[in-house]
């Protein structure tokens, strides 16, 4: 072998060491974990801004019902019959309409005694009968559960106050939650000496429907049944990805 090509291989073979080594160095250098950044795709920062949105409810629900008991079963109907015609008179009489009014529960049922531990024995029957009220005059809330009370009712519950059209409040939420997530982004943006760009991404992470949040007595004049509406609230979260230069 000549000596020209004893000295060519001899500087491919150092070249060859000399990367090698240049190589476990540089890993040495790169911390166990670390990615590395593509520094030509698009920078991105992502955040989850929140917004609340309260108001003052506009429609109420309540049920209203009878409990019968009778040893014979004509009789708990007949005073089930009576009292739910009374009472369904007594809603229309404040203002309430008939189409807001629905059945929810109707149930007939025997009763027993075996307090003794013998075999049981019919000693009557139960009666229930129960309406759902949609009611739109707030301030006649008490008013209104004071006479259906007079007219007999004896199983009142269900109480709830909401909004008919919610879709505002959910507007409004939403444009809190955007400028939340907006100056979050900015905060961390400035804090990384980076500007803030365009939205790329929106997705909402959460959204309620509307709530009660805190009471507020009704103006009940004409009543002693006390009521509290209160107000509602809608809470919404959107995650949002903006882009960073």
């Amino acid at each position: 072998m000549s000596n020209k090509l004893n000295t060519a291989i001899s500087a491919l073979v150092a070249l060859l060491l000399i990367a090698v080594l240049a190589l476990q160095v540089e890993a040495a250098r790169t911390p166990v974990g670390a990615q590395a950044v593509n520094s030509s795709g698009p920078r991105e920062i992502t955040v989850v801004g929140e917004g609340t949105s309260m108001a003052p409810p506009d429609i109420a629900y309540v049920d209203i019902g009878v409990q019968s008991n009778a040893a014979k079963l004509a009789d708990a109907l007949k005073d089930s019959n009576t009292k739910m015609t009374a009472i369904n008179e007594a809603l229309q009489a404040q203002g309430v309409a008939a189409t807001d009014i629905q059945t929810s529960t109707y149930a007939v049922s025997p009763q027993y005694n075996n307090a003794d531990g013998k075999t049981p024995v019919l000693v009557g029957y139960q009666v229930i009968n129960t309406v759902r009220v949609t009611l739109h005059q707030l301030d006649k809330v008490g008013a209104i559960l004071d006479q259906a009370t007079q007219a007999g009712a004896n199983q009142i519950s269900a109480l709830t106050f909401s909004l008919e059209e919610p879709s505002q409040l959910q507007a409004v939420a939403l444009e809190k939650a955007m400028a939340d997530a907006r100056t979050q982004a900015q905060a961390l943006a400035q804090s990384g000496g980076l500007q803030l760009g365009e939205i790329e991404h929106i997705t909402t992470v959460s959204a309620s429907n509307p709530i009660p949040y805190a009471a507020a007595r009704v103006a009940t004049a004409n009543s002693g049944v006390p009521v509290q509406s209160g107000t509602v609230s809608v809470d919404l979260q959107v995650q949002v990805t903006f882009r960073i230069g």
